[in-house]
């Protein structure tokens, strides 16, 4: 259920997902993106997809692939295949993370209230793996007041407790 706090940045808890963390040598990107049916950005911060499933680049041979929980059973197929024939490691962190979509024209302030990334520059869409309040996260901006936030399960109440006070202060700055 979305935060109804009054404020300018809508926090939505957004519903499982399949997560995948890839590393393989660029050469072997053709593979991956034949199997899984996703595009895989060849760049840092660059993410290809939709909002509901995509790959964000989030190292010089790392990237995650999400997709909605429904395509599980075919996404583990897929990648029994691709494992047998392609120099590559895939780890499902489906279970590490919680994710939580951020939309509102301050969300880029709400986030920066505990990010030391200047998120207004960051173009839309990109990636980035970043801290907030001292917190490893891994953010997705969409546009310029949607954003993607994913935390580690056992973080995850200190990263809305600190997102629920900068939203409290974003609402005072009205």
């Amino acid at each position: 259920m979305p935060d109804a706090a009054p404020s300018r940045v809508l926090i939505t808890p957004l519903p499982s997902a399949v997560r995948l963390g890839v590393r393989c040598a660029h050469s072997h990107l053709p593979e991956m993106e034949s199997g899984l049916s996703a595009t895989f950005p060849q760049a840092i911060r660059q993410v290809a997809g939709t909002p509901q499933r995509f790959v964000s680049c989030l190292g010089p041979d790392e990237w995650v692939f999400s997709a909605p929980a429904t395509e599980f059973p075919d996404v583990r197929r897929k990648i029994r295949q691709l494992t047998e024939s392609t120099p590559c490691s895939v780890t499902d962190i489906s279970s590490r993370e919680l994710s939580y979509r951020l939309d509102g024209p301050a969300a880029a302030a709400l986030l920066n209230s505990g990010c030391p990334a200047n998120l207004r520059d960051m173009p839309a869409p990109s990636a980035a793996r970043t801290v907030f309040e001292g917190v490893q996260v891994s953010l997705v901006k969409w546009s310029e007041d949607a954003f993607r936030l994913d935390v580690w399960r056992s973080f995850a109440p200190h990263v809305l407790a600190g997102l629920h006070l900068a939203q409290r202060d974003v609402h005072s700055d009205q």
